[in-house]
């Protein structure tokens, strides 16, 4: 969100909850001390859609070198966040820990697997969709002709109900959600209908984040926050695959003002696809966070081979959400996040 809307919020926000109680939310880089717990974040999100392709619908699919190539290519690219949001309810601490990912709904993937078939099979997408894992549309994108989806502008991924119910559905394949009275929550973060949050992602072109990890995170809490469930103020901790992009962090900047929430998300500097030698400019911190970021994706790369290939015993994989709390300490000292923030068109 920017240009006269988010300054019309802060604006909003300062008269009516006075000076001095807007949050702070830093983003900086981190390091191999976040790599084994995003793996095992990664893997939940692979394990799910390995349960989707066991299922007997995708029995043709799941023996199709293109289909599963396109599978592994989803499930590398996507990226995961995990945000430990801490907070007091009668004086008890409670943590709502939300797991989140990339990307578009388990059924929609398959069926753009399926599209990699060969034949005259095509994937029904919405209006302007044809997007990577990570929501952006990228130019020349076909557009579909379902009801629901048929005013959505080009160039752009809609959450539409049809989107919205899949993901809903996805439900199958991963760890229930715990109940709202435990002290650790654990929940999935799905997409969030219009109107349901007031954080919106950023438009430029033909690139929408609309299913950007951060923002499912920010959305769904936000959600959580609007309907009394969990209290404003309270302290969110974040781990991302991937850096965020301006859209993220716009709306971290925005959700921290809004919310009074204070914290710290570090993230893995993913360098951009074909770039050569490093930067001058580039500090020890960030190099060792791009060394982390090539050795999650290589895991991840192996793991995804292994689950998703044409000698994968399909069975369904039940899976569960790990308790342990993110390291809080990385580095010594801090770096400006506003110096390594990517632009959209690299933050893939």
């Amino acid at each position: 969100m920017r240009g006269p809307r988010r300054h019309l919020a802060l604006g909003l926000l300062w008269i009516v909850a006075g000076p001095g109680v807007a949050g702070t939310i830093k983003l900086e880089p981190g390091g191999q001390a976040y790599v084994d717990q995003l793996e095992t974040e990664a893997r939940v999100h692979t394990d799910a859609l390995h349960s989707r392709l066991a299922r007997a619908d995708m029995a043709d699919v799941r023996v199709n070198a293109r289909a599963l190539n396109e599978f592994r290519r989803q499930a590398g690219n996507y990226t995961v966040a995990r945000f430990e949001y801490s907070y007091e309810v009668d004086g008890i601490p409670r943590t709502l820990i939300l797991h989140g990912r990339s990307g578009k709904p388990l059924d929609t993937i398959a069926t753009i697997g399926r599209s990699k078939m060969g034949g005259s099979r095509q994937p029904s997408f919405g209006v302007g969709e044809g997007s990577d894992d990570s929501g952006v549309v990228r130019p020349g994108s076909n557009a579909g002709s379902s009801s629901d989806e048929s005013h959505a502008p080009r160039g752009r991924y809609e959450v539409t109900e049809t989107e919205l119910q899949r993901d809903i559905n996805d439900s199958d394949f991963y760890p229930p959600d715990d109940s709202e009275a435990e002290p650790l929550r654990h929940v999935r973060t799905t997409l969030v209908r219009q109107g349901e949050s007031d954080f919106e992602a950023t438009v430029d072109g033909n690139y929408n984040r609309a299913n950007d990890a951060e923002l499912k995170n920010l959305r769904y809490l936000d959600k959580e926050i609007r309907e009394h469930r969990v209290p404003r103020g309270g302290k969110l901790t974040g781990i991302v695959s991937k850096s965020p992009c301006v859209s993220c962090s716009e709306n971290i900047d925005l959700f921290a003002e809004t919310h009074d929430v204070n914290g710290t998300i570090r993230y893995l500097i993913e360098p951009p696809a074909g770039q050569g030698n490093a930067p001058a400019r580039m500090t020890d911190i960030v190099a060792e966070s791009r060394r982390s970021s090539d050795a999650l994706r290589e895991i991840r790369k192996a793991y995804n081979n292994q689950a998703l290939g044409k000698e994968t015993s399909w069975m369904t994989r039940r899976a569960s959400w790990y308790g342990e709390p993110t390291p809080r300490d990385v580095f010594p000292g801090s770096v400006e996040s506003s110096d390594l923030i990517l632009s959209k068109e690299l933050c893939e």
